[in-house]
């Protein structure tokens, strides 16, 4: 049986075609068979996000894959978005000075009030 043979290796789109000229040659086949069938050759990822719908037809199969096709595709064009913005300048020689003084603060014993931990505090 052909059906059994058809996995996805790349585009959804292709996937999907192939599947469904492959299932006009089975007319009598089940429905629950089909899907079955479908979701056993999806990429594992997608194949866990079509389980969990629970999802009982085969259209309805195509149209929760397509929906996170794009859901996908957006949020991947919204993080190539944010990294194309660019980058902060390195810190100048002030700033980095800031920084170490917060340090300092950090580093302020709550018991004594010294500077250093209060692991290390003599009191």
């Amino acid at each position: 049986m052909k059906i059994k043979f058809i996995k996805q290796t790349g585009n959804l789109q292709t996937y999907q075609r192939e599947f469904a000229s492959a299932v006009l040659e089975l007319p009598n086949m089940a429905e629950r068979d089909k899907v079955f069938n479908f979701t056993i050759g999806l990429k594992p990822w997608r194949r866990n996000e079509v389980k969990r719908q629970m999802i009982r037809t085969l259209e309805e199969a195509f149209a929760d894959v397509d929906r996170l096709v794009e859901h996908y595709d957006e949020t991947s064009n919204e993080k190539k978005k944010k990294s194309n913005k660019p980058k902060e300048k390195k810190k100048d020689d002030a700033s980095k000075s800031d920084d170490s003084s917060k340090m300092n603060k950090a580093l302020k014993c709550w018991i004594c009030a010294g500077p250093h931990t209060v692991k290390n505090c003599p009191s």
